[in-house]
């Protein structure tokens, strides 16, 4: 393991809402905005149980790494979490269950033009009311 770099190994204990828990460690999934549980599109779409849904099939019972990024003070803890080697958030996004977060970087950003593109989860729906919901979330008091 490189110098300075924590990995947190283990099964996530119920994933919600872009987070995933970890004994006592909550992380966000960096990189993403994730639609909150019990979210609904104005077109009734289920969004948040949608992402909650992927989000939980993505990492049942297998271990989940999750990479801590930026500031430790953080609550929840932005992390990079794969499952497999594959990255989480990269997945959510890729099936339309998440959108790119922009101050974090643009590793996300053609995944998301990929699921626009193929008009997947929430680009399927009118999701404007939710988006703009997740975005004031994630931008805390």
């Amino acid at each position: 393991m490189a110098l300075g770099l924590i990995a947190f190994v283990a099964s996530a204990d119920e994933p919600r809402g872009g987070l995933v828990v970890q004994g006592n460690t909550t992380f966000r999934l960096w990189g993403v905005y994730v639609p909150a549980p019990g979210s609904v599109c104005e077109d009734g779409w289920a969004a948040g149980q949608s992402a909650a849904d992927l989000l939980a099939s993505l990492t049942k019972g297998q271990p989940v790494v999750c990479d801590p990024k930026g500031d430790s003070q953080q609550a929840p803890r932005p992390a990079v979490c794969t499952v497999g080697g594959k990255d989480v958030a990269k997945e959510m996004v890729r099936a339309g269950m998440a959108w790119a977060r922009l101050s974090d970087g643009t590793d996300y950003v053609v995944p998301e033009a990929d699921a626009l593109s193929q008009i997947r989860g929430v680009h399927a729906h009118i999701c404007r009311v939710v988006r703009e919901q997740t975005l004031e979330r994630y931008r805390g008091p």
